[in-house]
């Protein structure tokens, strides 16, 4: 057994002739919210979201072990086939035909997909700079070049783009014209409405059905921004190459990295496909860096958050943390419990089930939210923002002809 997954928890033992790898994770303290071992389909699956896959091949040993449909399952609904199909052959493996046939299907897919959006986000950037929007491409192709060098091992469903407050009105404009209409909050709103969702809202969601393509259209990254302060600076945006010839600008590396740790944490990091991206953003990096990073998410209010990326990069992803940083980070209990939070909400017992199927669904993230800021100053604001949020859609759904009801399912922090 290599000497990582040695470190990560994995033990042997053996039963009715068959080994097995089995995983809990040891926890600081004595916790007990949401204690919970990882599935084995689950550490296998992120054991083939990066590099580290090659370790496996002496660990992960007998095929007999593997529910293979699970596994599958498992990878379907954490969306990371792309980065299965890439990195489970380094394992050493002998995967049965139909889930390569699929895995790579899915693959195939994606890369066809993200060729479609960036042909789309190159015409949208093009749009908005011929009228004067300023603009910001987060998450999505952008981070898939910035994570993994490519566009083809990030699977998404949207274009997300980020405009000042101010030209939410023009940008929405832009997006009709390039064929788009509005499926959240809904078509046919006037100015003043638009005006009035972005301000109460951080995302207005848009699909041009000719093309198969959504946009997220964002006023701001976060629903409380008592958890990423500060303004985004357009004119000194970091610009990608995606593909050759299309170039997009995007987040500066300190935002970025705090704002994919608070994007994470608002759902309590139920994709691993999340974790993935911001495992592979940090991998090269060295521990100065890391940590150097860590402090300034905790200065723009984002530390619990970035604190709970980091744990779980190292538990599930084989991200080493510098031992300090570490320990630091083990001796917050509010750090701890989040971890924890999240490992359920990963796994739970049943990690190939989305949240609605499950019995306590999106009550846990619900309730860690309140934990990602210390201070009753934030648990009010938050405790507000939340009940708003719940009669806000209450509206939607009940109230049609207002021009605010549901086109769409939006789930938790996004898909």
């Amino acid at each position: 057994m290599s000497l990582w997954f040695r470190l990560q928890g994995f033990t042997r033992h053996s039963g009715k002739g068959k080994a097995r790898v089995a995983r809990r994770p040891s926890f600081p303290g004595n916790l007990r919210l949401f204690k919970t071992a990882i599935s084995f389909e689950l550490r296998l699956a992120a054991a083939c979201c990066g590099p580290n896959s090659s370790q496996a091949a002496d660990s992960l040993f007998s095929l007999e072990s593997i529910d293979w449909d699970r596994f599958r399952a498992v990878v379907r609904r954490h969306r990371i086939e792309p980065l299965v199909n890439y990195y489970l052959p380094s394992t050493g493996l002998r995967v049965p035909p139909q889930v390569i046939a699929s895995l790579k299907e899915a693959a195939a897919t994606t890369v066809a997909e993200n060729l479609r959006y960036a042909v789309a986000s190159d015409q949208l950037l093009r749009q908005c700079q011929k009228v004067g929007i300023d603009l910001l491409f987060v998450k999505g192709l952008t981070l898939s070049k910035l994570a993994y060098g490519t566009i083809a091992l990030k699977k998404g469903w949207d274009i997300d783009v980020l405009v000042a407050e101010e030209q939410v009105v023009s940008a929405s404009r832009v997006l009709r014209e390039l064929g788009y209409e509005c499926t959240i909050p809904g078509a046919g709103l006037s100015d003043d409405e638009m005006r009035c969702w972005a301000h109460s809202s951080k995302e207005s969601v848009w699909h041009n059905a000719s093309r198969g393509v959504f946009v997220e259209l964002h006023s701001r990254l976060v629903d409380n921004e008592m958890l990423l302060t500060g303004s985004e600076d357009f004119q000194s945006a970091r610009v990608v190459e995606i593909v050759s010839g299309v170039a997009l600008p995007t987040l500066r590396e300190e935002r970025l990295f705090a704002y994919l740790c608070v994007h994470g944490a608002a759902s309590a990091w139920f994709r691993l496909k999340w974790l993935a991206d911001f495992a592979a953003l940090i991998r090269e990096k060295d521990s100065e860096e890391i940590e150097r990073l860590y402090r300034k998410s905790k200065e723009l209010g984002a530390g619990r958050a970035a604190a709970q990326a980091l744990l779980l990069s190292e538990t599930l992803l084989g991200i080493e943390i510098p031992a300090e940083l570490a320990r630091e980070l083990r001796a917050n209990r509010a750090n701890l419990i989040l971890y924890r939070i999240s490992l359920h909400m990963l796994d739970g017992g049943r990690p190939e089930a989305e949240l609605g199927e499950r019995r306590l669904g999106t009550v846990p993230i619900h309730l860690a939210q309140f934990l990602l800021l210390p201070g009753w100053r934030f648990k009010i604001a938050e405790l507000y923002r939340q009940t708003s949020s719940v009669w806000h859609r209450l509206a939607r759904q009940w109230s049609p002809a207002s021009g605010y009801a549901d086109r769409n399912t939006h789930t938790v922090g996004g898909v």
